[in-house]
């Protein structure tokens, strides 16, 4: 096998790995402006680096890897000039473990040629999400919980705010015995925070999202599934762990559905002047769908030899695709 025959192969997997591990909206790249990121699968091993680079140029280079650090996620500020990443640290029955035994999970700020900024090493992080303006991260601090706490072994037992200038963090809210805290997102549309959650009631527990009342410092209950919002805030994405994902409407609560197949992975959103669009992941390409006139176009894999690309999302309208060239270097582009 040629080189690049390897070098591409080799890709393939890095990408795979992660495409399967997701059951929400895939994130392969996180993008602001001409600003990208991408965590991909290090050769050889479980674990994951980070690249940056930029969409016009095309070119990314590796700017953090931490072999004691496995990437759960990353994703870049509104300003494209930091990225957040979730980490565990790796391996159960290493030195390098046991020395985070109280603390595996690790919360980075590393600006783009990789100097970490801000770290965080947590018993649990359950979500985090930067702020509008790009310089706040919330993020949920999780407990693995005692035994005789049955119905959360694992919770998330506070809401921080971290300022990622000042490096510093302070407490947004706390669980009470009866609530668990899921996942967190801090959206652009309306500026809100909104929080995943389960609560113990009488009768059961319940699962909801609610959103967090700054001024009165309280929850307020939706009736939204999911915390997977459109940039626009006009619609949103469910997934129950089953084949079925669905696409909401926030303003009625009501799928929006259009006859295709349900059974599709959400890659990426999109928003032009008018519309709102889902990125779907299709065999040979993805599809591009109109969420307000349900119009849908399939854009096939252009072909590359055997260093075919790899869709990733969307920038700025046109899809967006990766490719590993014969020098394995990895190079972005859009058509």
């Amino acid at each position: 096998m040629k080189l690049s025959q390897t070098l591409f192969v080799s890709f393939l997997c890095m990408l795979g790995s992660f495409i399967m591990s997701e059951s929400k909206p895939l994130g392969l790249s996180s993008t602001v402006g001409d600003a990208i990121s991408l965590k991909l699968r290090e050769n050889g091993t479980l674990r994951e680096a980070i690249y940056f680079g930029s969409i016009s140029d095309g070119n990314m280079k590796k700017i953090f890897f931490d072999e004691n650090i496995f990437v759960n996620f990353q994703s870049l500020s509104s300003k494209g000039d930091r990225i957040a990443i979730k980490g565990s640290y790796f391996d159960l029955n290493s030195a390098v473990y046991q020395k985070h035994k109280k603390a595996p999970q690790v919360l980075l700020v590393i600006d783009t040629v990789g100097n970490v900024l801000n770290r965080l090493d947590l018993e649990l992080i359950r979500g985090y999400s930067w702020s509008p303006a790009g310089d706040k991260i919330v993020f949920i601090e999780g407990k693995r919980s005692d035994k005789d706490d049955f119905w959360r072994p694992q919770y998330g037992k506070a809401v921080w705010i971290l300022d990622t200038v000042a490096g510093t963090k302070n407490v947004l809210c706390r669980a009470d015995s009866n609530q668990n805290f899921q996942d967190v997102t801090w959206e652009k549309f309306d500026g809100n925070i909104y929080v995943e959650m389960m609560v113990n009631l009488e009768y059961g527990t319940h699962h909801g999202i609610f959103k967090y009342d700054l001024a009165k410092m309280s929850f307020v209950p939706t009736p939204y599934k999911s915390l997977d919002f459109s940039p626009d805030g006009k619609y949103y994405y469910y997934s129950d762990d089953s084949p079925v994902h669905i696409i909401y409407s926030r303003e009625t609560n009501e799928a929006v559905t259009f006859g295709q197949d349900s059974n599709f992975q959400l890659l990426d959103w999109f928003v032009d002047e008018k519309n709102t669009y889902t990125v779907r992941l299709a065999p040979g390409g993805f599809w591009i769908v109109n969420l307000d006139t349900g119009s849908a176009k399939l854009v096939p894999k252009p072909e590359d030899n055997l260093r075919s690309p790899f869709p990733i999302g969307i920038s700025n309208g046109k899809p967006m695709w990766i490719k590993s060239n014969e020098n394995g270097s990895l190079q972005v582009f859009t058509k």
